[in-house]
């Protein structure tokens, strides 16, 4: 539980997209809730009533909460990774500061000989002499 609060932390700075995030799951639940109620509707008043002009707005209402249902799906995933890509970055931003990360860069470095390396060129092993 302590791991989840220090999560949650980093969470902080980006309340308001997911906040946003929060809000299009809610608009995305009710509109597949809304579905169901509205094909019932077309099908006691449209269909049994033989009313064509009831069945009309019935299909027109359900593509109209298909379109919504969509637009708040593609609102939530981006929402939700852009929240999650800073909460990544945040959390690495920290990690590089703490003095066992700076460590281990150290030795990674010393250990590699790809900071001597332009990009591009092709790496030899130290011991080969051409």
């Amino acid at each position: 539980m302590p791991a989840l609060r220090r999560a949650m932390a980093y969470l902080r700075p980006y309340w308001r997209v997911s906040l946003g995030a929060f809000l299009s799951l809610l608009i995305v639940t009710a509109t597949s809730l809304i579905s169901p109620q509205i094909l019932r509707y077309a099908i006691d008043s449209g269909i049994a009533g033989r009313n064509p002009q009831t069945l009309l707005w019935a299909c027109l209402g359900l593509v109209g909460v298909a379109a919504l249902r969509n637009l708040f799906t593609f609102t939530q995933t981006y929402w939700i990774e852009q929240a999650g890509q800073g909460v990544a970055f945040t959390m690495r931003s920290a990690r590089k500061q703490e003095p066992l990360w700076e460590g281990i860069v150290e030795r990674v470095r010393g250990a590699a000989p790809a900071n001597q390396t332009r990009s591009g060129e092709i790496q030899r092993p130290r011991s080969a002499k051409l």
